[in-house]
């Protein structure tokens, strides 16, 4: 039991310290359908980390139970103008892009795919549509 709250309080420190740092994570948890009846949740987390004015290293994690696949990348986005654009290859050699915006304490998510590889085809319900997360507020941190 110690060993799980110093686990909770070191955990709540770096996320305290990566927000002093200017780190943000946002967070978006809804649920999908089949007709009325509730199918499973889509879960997305995007965590911002700045590198300069114009660049900043983001990590997206998105996963739609009850579904075995999940979407878990790192890459850099560029600002053009007032949204990020990203483009790089999944872990499944699909190639990817999309661009994010941020609106107060929202970001509006969108992850497209230019070409599905052989392996990453079985994905396509990962892609393609904008999603609005929610920002974590400070000291709550990440869930992977």
């Amino acid at each position: 039991m110690r060993t799980k709250k110093l686990f909770i309080v070191i955990y709540n420190c770096f996320f305290s310290l990566a927000t002093f740092f200017g780190v943000q994570v946002y967070s978006s948890t809804e649920e999908w359908y089949v007709g009325d009846k509730v199918s499973g949740e889509i879960n997305i987390q995007l965590i911002i980390f700045p590198i300069d004015e114009n660049t900043v290293k983001i990590s997206i994690r998105k996963e739609i139970t009850p579904f075995s696949q999940a979407l878990d990348i790192t890459t850099v986005a560029e600002r053009e103008s007032d949204k990020y654009i990203f483009s790089c290859l999944d872990g499944w050699e699909n190639e990817i892009f999309g661009y994010f915006y941020i609106k107060t304490d929202q970001a509006i998510l969108f992850i497209g795919c230019k070409k599905f590889s052989d392996l990453g085809k079985n994905l396509a319900r990962l892609y393609g549509d904008t999603t609005i997360l929610n920002k974590i507020p400070e000291g709550e941190g990440a869930t992977n």
